[in-house]
């Protein structure tokens, strides 16, 4: 899935290979036009939008391991500037890793865009309204997805600032330009963009009647409302959905932990899957070396980075016993002592799946949600929190309290990009006190957020953007 172009050639030789007069295509057809004229094209196409999600700017690692990087789970040993400085709250306007991140997913936002405003060109009779609606509602699912990661990034949570301060660009239209819509586009506001993504979210989760971990489904869309409401203090909408997604006999907690690698799982509510033939990929953009998960979490020994590894902190809040804590490795060669996750363990080929939602942080929402509106749609939260407890080997919790939850949450899904939100909205400082740079750490400083990257700056038409304060 390098990008969507290659599916896109594929489906124009399909086309052009049934035509018995090349000459019958209009020449003013673009590439995009002549993919829409079949419904192999458009499927093709939906394809398309998961090989640009591959890019590491995008769902590939870089944006999920910032989550990780900023706050006080990992120890950040690389050394890539760019990536240190966000790492140390330093970060500049002109930092090539933000570009990234900010392109990369404006790439797929462009391409669920001119699906969603174009399918109907499709004129094929083959394809019912059951298949456009498969893909109207994957592209929508992609779409929410892509901004509710920039949302976390560039904006400071919504408890912190309300829901009328500067978000990101919100562009809904088709473009064939090469700025993607963002130029002439002022930042929405936060409000705004979260009305965006619930209404995608909730209409994709109606369309989407295929089930396919490894795709958007309507299971998966449900889930990411789960997400966004809990990350919005919406909390009886967050206990409500995360309830409806584990009430759905298509997923259950996994018996033990073998469950990252294998998508098919019914661990697995959406992943994301690499290969070896098909890894994880650099940017588009020229100059683009980002690496993702596999990489940076595995030692060099282990073909890897070595970059991203346990922390102290992390470390020492894990209780003895616990079976996630022996999802990691000590390296004994060139980066001894120091230890990596095993949840990502291809290191050489970049190919280990991304676990984007996991029926774990189903039940992690849901007992949050209930604990802060004294509810107990579904089950308590302390049944809730022990259903993970239990499985991680260790025995049950008598009572619960938001930090309990919070630190559950913490061992259930580290370095998978969460913790930062996860102390950002509850108000808490990304670094304890005996971490560096705790004091840049609050929310509510200013580079616990990413700044507009000052190339988008200065193409903005009118200067429609606004930066981001202290940048």
């Amino acid at each position: 899935m390098k990008n969507t172009f290659l599916y896109i050639s594929i489906v124009m030789f399909a086309i052009t290979s049934c035509q018995t007069d090349l000459d019958a295509i209009p020449e003013d057809l673009t590439t995009r036009e002549l993919t829409f004229k079949t419904r192999l094209g458009v499927e093709s196409y939906v394809t398309g939008i998961y090989g640009l999600a591959q890019q590491e700017g995008a769902l590939n690692g870089v944006p999920q391991l910032l989550g990780e990087y900023q706050s006080d789970n990992v120890t950040f040993r690389g050394s890539y500037p760019t990536l240190i400085d966000i790492r140390e709250y330093n970060t500049l306007s002109d930092n090539s890793s933000v570009l990234y991140i900010w392109r990369d997913h404006y790439e797929v936002i462009a391409q669920t865009n001119y699906l969603i405003n174009n399918i109907d060109k499709c004129l094929d009779a083959t394809f019912d309204q059951v298949g456009r609606d498969q893909a109207i509602g994957e592209a929508k699912f992609m779409r929410a997805l892509m901004y509710l990661q920039l949302t976390n990034l560039f904006s400071q949570p919504v408890q912190n600032v309300g829901v009328n301060a500067l978000a990101v660009p919100l562009v809904l239209k088709s473009t064939e330009d090469k700025d993607l819509g963002i130029n002439d586009t002022p930042r929405a506001t936060i409000g705004e963009v979260y009305s965006q993504i619930e209404a995608d979210l909730l209409d994709a989760s109606t369309k989407l009647t295929v089930m396919n971990r490894t795709r958007a489904n309507s299971a998966a869309a449900k889930a990411l409302l789960a997400r966004v409401y809990l990350y919005q203090d919406k909390f009886a909408q967050a206990a409500d959905f995360s309830n409806k997604v584990i009430l759905d006999s298509n997923f259950r907690l996994a018996s033990n932990f073998l469950f990252y690698d294998t998508p098919v799982n019914e661990e697995h509510v959406f992943t994301l899957v690499n290969s070896k033939s098909d890894p994880s990929t650099n940017s588009t953009l020229d100059g683009s070396s980002e690496i993702g998960f596999t990489n940076e979490t595995n030692s060099v020994d282990d073909g890897g980075r070595g970059d991203c590894l346990f922390s102290v902190d992390l470390r020492a809040a894990f209780s003895a016993g616990d079976l996630r804590f022996a999802l990691k490795k000590q390296d004994v060669g060139t980066q001894a002592p120091r230890f990596f996750t095993t949840k990502f363990n291809d290191g050489i080929n970049n190919s280990s799946d991304v676990p984007v939602i996991r029926i774990s942080e189903m039940y992690l929402i849901r007992a949050e949600a209930n604990f802060r509106s004294g509810s107990a749609i579904g089950d308590s939260p302390l049944n809730d929190l022990n259903k993970l407890h239990v499985r991680a080997g260790l025995a049950p919790l008598v009572v619960v309290d938001l930090p309990t939850i919070l630190n559950e949450r913490r061992y259930e899904l580290c370095f998978e990009g969460f913790r930062r939100m996860d102390l950002l909205r509850n108000g808490l400082k990304l670094r304890s006190a005996t971490l560096p740079q705790t004091a840049l750490s609050s929310p509510g400083m200013n580079k616990v957020v990413l700044p507009i990257p000052q190339a988008e700056m200065d193409l903005s038409k009118g200067r429609k953007l606004v930066q981001n304060p202290g940048y």
